[in-house]
Formats: C-alpha cells, sequence, structure tokens
C-alpha cells in the first residue's frame, strides 16, 4: 500500500470532487443532497446552521430551512468563485465559517474517500494541516467569527 500525505491525497481528490459541482451549487449542497463525504448542510440542525451562518440569519431571520441553505450555497459558491478555489472546502479550511473544510475529514476518511473515487488504496499520514503544507497564502481570506457577536440572540426562526 502506498504511503502519501494529506496534502497528496487532497490533492487526487480535489478534481474528482469538482466534477460534481458547478457555478450553483458548492460541495456543501451536493453532499447534503447525496448523503455523501460530511453531509453538508445536513449535518447540522437548523439552528446550528443559522448560528454559523450568523450574518445571513441576521438579514433574513424567518426564511424556511430550504430557502436558507439555498442562501448558505449561494454564499460559499461566491466564496469559492471570488478567491478562486475548486470547492468550498478549500475555502472554509481558512474562512471555517461553516466547518474546517479539508481539517473535517480524519485521515482514514481521506483513505476511504481515495479508494472509493480514486480507486486507490493508500495510507495517509500528517505531515501538518493542508494549509502548512500547501504554503497556501490564505492573508487574503476574510475569517468570519464562529458565533455571532456579543449581544446577538437568534429568537426567530431557529425552530427545527
Amino acid at each position: 500500500m502506498k504511503t502519501i500525505t494529506r496534502e497528496q491525497a487532497i490533492d487526487l481528490l480535489r478534481p474528482r470532487l469538482a466534477e460534481q459541482v458547478d457555478d450553483k451549487h458548492c460541495l456543501c449542497e451536493v453532499a447534503a443532497r447525496t448523503g455523501t463525504l460530511c453531509h453538508g448542510f445536513a449535518r447540522w440542525s437548523y439552528a446550528d446552521l443559522k448560528r454559523r451562518f450568523w450574518w445571513l440569519s441576521l438579514r433574513h431571520p424567518e426564511l424556511p430551512r430550504a430557502e436558507f441553505e439555498a442562501l448558505a450555497n449561494a454564499w460559499l459558491v461566491e466564496r469559492k468563485r471570488r478567491f478562486g478555489a475548486e470547492l468550498c472546502c478549500d475555502t472554509q479550511l481558512l474562512e471555517r465559517d461553516l466547518c474546517k473544510g479539508w481539517d473535517e475529514f480524519e485521515d482514514a476518511a481521506l483513505e476511504r474517500l481515495m479508494d472509493e473515487l480514486c480507486g486507490q488504496q493508500v495510507k495517509v499520514v500528517r505531515a501538518g494541516s493542508a494549509v502548512r503544507e500547501s504554503g497556501a497564502d490564505h492573508s487574503r481570506f476574510t475569517r468570519h467569527a464562529e458565533t455571532p457577536p456579543r449581544g446577538v440572540e437568534f429568537t426567530r426562526g431557529d425552530a427545527e
């Protein structure tokens, strides 16, 4: 069995996963719809999703979940486009609005994805986070707080 780094695995997976998205659907939306990968938006309750996208929730507190997910999807697609990333996993690795991007995936999960999507059985070793390994300059990314600012409460539209 071949041993590869996390960054090598991600570099091999990225084009396979990019085939599943387009300019209107981010990988979070696809994963939620298909029940694959990390399960995207579907892995969180509606209240949790609204807390993760608190700035969207402040502007649209009463949207039904499906419409809120569509708004979050549009946000992630735009972030991906703006920064020239192939997947929202790339931008979330740095911005961490919704999740930790590629850092959400354990080595074993990357090994499973390599087998399923690339047909390669590999051992993934952790040599650091994908950002440090790639040497990517992520200073251009705006990082939003993972929780709303102090004093912001969710009182309307948080029901499941």
